[in-house]
């Protein structure tokens, strides 16, 4: 990606800063490519030390390549503490792009120094390999996986060091990589790579790298590679194959007299080889010995203090224009994050301006959990990760924001924005539960916040918590009587009420005054903001005050939200309902299921305007109007126990009377007592029909039913005084009479909301 050029002059103030250099000019010297990125030898001075600069080649511009070379990078770093590690100095962000610089090793490859035989030589130089290497597996679970002359440099005295961590990986023992269709990556070169990386889908530990040493040990030795050919040729074999043998004997004597350890190294079969690197230093030793060489064990020694950083960290603070080093200490603590700090703000500014895809798209290079656990306080940290969190709710990435808004959780101070941001993420993911645990926990930070409080009420909602949502609305209202607070809890009175039973109407009744004493308040304070109409016509229509809540439904609705939209419809259609206004019923009905056609309740008052208007108690010359076709939607919706209603069950029992098959509705009110057991509507008609049919025993139990179910409502004792009349004495009669008109009485005093005695 970024080209390099001989002779071409880079600033680098990052990599001259980390060296104490005056000037950040830095002159290209030469080039080098390999398979998993381009290598700049770049110096100041002609005279002055040489420095590495590794980036990604041209066309590398994949996220899986992008992603192989930010965990080079990580691993780099952290191995970097080990003077068997070529030392990995910083890495920052070039030309937007990641960059890692080394020292450049003067020695070059050693693929320069294998013509040598001098043993000495092999087993220094082996012995010091092997001894990173296991350092490496030992301390960071680290397998090289590339291991082959290239990637083993050495410095300007001949000491060797393990270069090219490209694809390392810290495989553990069940791990492996996988491609996204189910496939196995296969990465390595072929000539050094053990049978089992080629084979692909396995788990590799360090004996896969042992296998790689021997190949190049054989080559060392013999001047040939161990296998040669295509890829495929290669693969095949040394999954199938046997090994190569290093000829010795009378007629043939080996340079270095290692081909017993060369041979255990190439086994096909990985228990066939030495098990680890300390028997792999140890069988060595013991070759060297035999040709009178003595080589002590390679102890790795620490350049410095270690400061592991996670791929996360690097990721984020490369991108966002940090500079990162493997030293701890200060090195630890003097980040730079300038750069960052203007993404944040252009994301920041983007947000404001609605432009939310790309403010995420910009966070994203910025912003990782494992970044801000690291600095959870640090007050650039969370205004991005609270912008990048807003930013993925508006695209409706919830589970992203959760995430990212997790990584604050061990900040000291947490601002409201991190709690009601969660909240607000836990309810789009349909998990209200933790979105009270999260609003709840806020509050105990930020008594009195409003935000917290609403979030807290629109999740207690969610779960159908009425009385905890009503109790939540007024501690709102209690902070600021706005126009806001007085619908939250004038909406949650309404849907209280609708909750009570008929046995406590006074109290549903009692909720409904207040409510409409609140939202009318709310009217007052902000007439044009459509907020207080729908539940002040629910309020005004649960009272039977059907012309007032007409006149609040026929205004302004909130055209913002489909859901009221639907809801204001749907109320005003029942309103026309219930005012016998049937012909304007019907045409609201069309009209709104044009917009909302999978609204069933339109539906049904589309059908309950039409039988009720024109076709039950509708005569023509005599003769009953019978239309079986407008009693569709009846038969329909009474089979479908999730969408049916007592009135669905009451206006087709109508309609079979009306048809002359009266056993028919008798029957299916007695199905809809069934389903709706707490029914009064259906006790009382049932009680009519059966009185009508002549079954009075049957009668008097329903109307009974109707009266304790809703004492409050006339009908019930109006229909139990019509059967005491009939198979009671008259006194029974005439109480039963007495209690309907103190019913009567009482309901019009609770509607208006008067006292009656």
């Amino acid at each position: 990606m970024i080209p390099f050029r001989p002779g071409e002059e880079l600033s680098l103030p990052a990599l001259a800063r980390t060296q104490g250099f005056d000037s950040d000019a830095f002159t290209v010297v030469d080039v080098i490519k390999g398979g998993m990125g381009v290598c700049a030898r770049v110096r100041q001075t002609p005279s002055g030390p040489s420095f590495a600069v590794k980036a990604l080649p041209r066309g590398s511009g994949s996220k899986e390549d992008f992603e192989r070379f930010l965990q080079e990078l990580q691993v780099w770093l952290t191995l970097s503490v080990c003077d068997g590690i070529v030392e990995a100095l910083c890495v920052f962000s070039l030309e937007k792009l990641p960059v890692i610089c080394s020292r450049w090793m003067a020695g070059g490859s050693l693929r320069s120094q294998m013509t040598s035989r001098d043993p000495e030589l092999f087993y220094r130089t082996l012995v010091r390999i092997a001894g990173a290497l296991e350092w490496a597996n030992v301390e960071h679970q680290i397998v090289h996986r590339d291991l082959k002359p290239e990637n083993i440099l050495l410095d300007e005295v001949g000491r060797a060091a393990v270069s090219d961590w490209g694809i390392s990986s810290p495989l553990r023992e069940g791990e492996m990589e996988s491609t996204p269709g189910g496939g196995h990556l296969i990465f390595g070169t072929a000539a050094y790579a053990s049978p089992e990386q080629l084979l692909g889908g396995v788990p590799l530990d360090q004996r896969s790298d042992i296998y790689s040493l021997g190949c190049l040990m054989y080559e060392w030795e013999t001047g040939r590679k161990p296998f040669s050919g295509t890829w495929h040729e290669i693969r095949e074999a040394k999954i199938r194959g046997e090994p190569p043998k290093i000829a010795s004997g009378i007629f043939r004597k080996t340079s270095f007299g290692a081909e017993d350890v060369i041979t255990r190294c190439l086994q096909r079969e990985r228990h066939d080889r030495l098990p680890d690197w300390k028997g792999f230093v140890n069988i060595l030793t013991m070759a060297a010995a035999r040709r009178g060489i003595t080589v002590a064990p390679f102890v790795p020694k620490m350049r410095y203090q270690a400061s592991t950083r996670g791929a996360g960290v690097v990721r984020a603070r490369v991108t966002g224009g940090a500079v990162v080093t493997g030293r701890g200490g200060e090195g630890r603590a003097s980040v730079d994050v300038r750069g960052a700090s203007r993404d944040i703000e252009e994301a920041h500014r983007l947000s404001r301006a609605g432009d939310w895809k790309a403010s995420v798209d910009l966070l994203s290079r910025v912003v990782l959990p494992s970044v801000v656990r690291e600095l959870p306080d640090d007050p650039l940290q969370k205004k991005a990760v609270l912008t990048f969190a807003r930013g993925l709710l508006k695209l409706g990435r919830a589970a992203e924001a959760v995430t990212a808004l997790d990584a604050l959780s061990g900040a000291a101070e947490k601002p409201v924005e991190l709690f009601t941001a969660l909240a607000e993420a836990h309810l789009s993911l349909g998990h209200a539960p933790l979105a009270v645990r999260a609003a709840r926990a806020g509050l105990t930070v930020h008594v009195g916040s409003t935000a917290l409080l609403e979030r807290l009420l629109d999740a207690q909602r969610a779960q159908g918590l009425t009385s905890d949502a009503v109790a939540t609305a007024r501690q709102r209202l209690a902070i600021s009587r706005d126009a806001a607070a007085l619908v939250a809890v004038g909406e949650q009175l309404v849907e209280q009420a609708s909750r009570v039973s008929e046995a406590r109407l006074p109290e549903r009744f009692a909720s409904l005054h207040e409510a409409i004493t609140l939202l009318s308040e709310a009217r007052e304070k902000a007439a044009a903001d459509p907020a207080w109409r729908l539940p002040l016509a629910r309020a005004l229509a649960a009272l039977d005050r059907w012309p007032e809540a007409r006149v609040v439904l026929e205004g302004a609705v909130d055209a913002r939200d489909a859901r009221r939209a639907q809801e204001s419809a749907e109320l005003l259609a029942q309103v026309l309902l219930r005012l016998r206004e049937y012909a304007a019923c019907l045409a609201q009905c069309n009209r709104s299921l044009a917009v909302f056609p999978g609204s069933i309740s339109l539906a049904r008052n589309r059908a309950l305007a039409f039988a009720e208007g024109f076709v039950l108690g509708v005569e023509t010359d005599g003769r009953r109007v019978a239309d079986d076709a407008a009693m569709s939607f009846f038969e329909r919706v009474v089979a479908d126990t999730a969408g049916r209603e007592p009135v669905d069950f009451v206006t087709l029992a109508r309609y079979r009377e009306w048809t002359g098959r009266a056993s028919e509705g008798a029957a299916l009110l007695a199905e809809g007592r069934k389903a709706f057991p707490e029914s009064w509507e259906i006790a009382v008609e049932e009680a009519q029909h059966l009185e009508r049919r002549g079954g009075f025993d049957k009668a008097l139990s329903a109307a009974q039913d109707a009266a304790r179910l809703a004492p409050f409502r006339p009908e019930g004792w109006r229909a139990l005084a019509a059967i005491r009349g009939i198979l009671g004495t008259k006194e029974e009669a005439a109480e039963a009479r007495r209690k309907a008109g103190h019913a009567d009485r009482r309901l019009r005093s609770l509607r208006d909301g008067t006292t009656v005695k």
